[in-house]
């Protein structure tokens, strides 16, 4: 079992880490590479000073969630969202796109690391609840997009597919608790805000996937 004063250590090292990325994160965003040619007049963006916290914050659970699974390896397919989640939220964030082949990448990086973890673990049943959960995600927001002509897009479908089998690697009930929580808080922004126009909904996604893992650290 791990010990107070190596989970604080490593959750030290994981948050500076993970800031350390973030600010790689940061300037490659700020080069503006992802935008289309039919994107490059649109304002510049403000300074995303928030990428580094974030990424940091995301990094920084992935101890503890680490120490409070029987299989610590768990954590594995949580890694590809926590890297790669900032630059994908501040990508939509701007032009209300999640890049195909990004969110091609971390899907793929998930199913990697869901292997890793059915051969370490010796469980055949987490690669069968992560397929689960990547197919129930991935459902419900198609669904969604047909229901709104396309308001929910289909990189939105593909990145909630893709946390879907990493929620769905350690919990299925937790996918929906995903959902829900992200869906909600998109709603509660969008009402406080009065957003009338396209809304990106991968950064809601996203939180929603990580509170969902974040969660994972007070189940048996």
């Amino acid at each position: 079992m791990i010990t107070p004063i190596t989970l604080i250590v490593t959750t030290l090292a994981a948050a500076a880490a993970g800031y350390g990325i973030g600010v790689g994160t940061r300037r490659n965003l700020d080069l503006l590479g992802y935008r289309r040619s039919d994107e490059r007049d649109l304002p510049i963006p403000a300074p995303r000073r928030w990428v580094p916290w974030v990424t940091a914050t995301a990094t920084a659970t992935l101890p503890a969630v680490a120490a409070a699974n029987a299989s610590p390896v768990l954590v594995l397919p949580f890694l590809p969202l926590a890297l790669a989640g900032p630059w994908l939220a501040a990508v939509d964030l701007d032009v209300n796109r999640l890049p195909n082949r990004v969110s091609g990448l971390v899907a793929a990086a998930i199913l990697v690391a869901v292997g890793l973890v059915t051969v370490v673990a010796g469980k055949p049943s987490v690669a069968l609840s992560a397929l689960l959960g990547g197919l129930l995600a991935g459902a419900v927001f198609l669904a969604s997009h047909l229901l709104t002509r396309g308001g929910i897009g289909m990189g939105d479908v593909k990145l909630a597919a893709a946390a879907g089998l990493a929620i769905g690697a350690y919990n299925l009930t937790l996918v929906l608790v995903a959902v829900l929580i992200g869906s909600l808080a998109a709603i509660a922004w969008a009402k406080a805000t009065r957003h009338s126009g396209p809304l990106a909904y991968g950064p809601w996604l996203l939180l929603g996937a990580w509170t969902a893992a974040a969660l994972t650290v007070f189940l048996p």
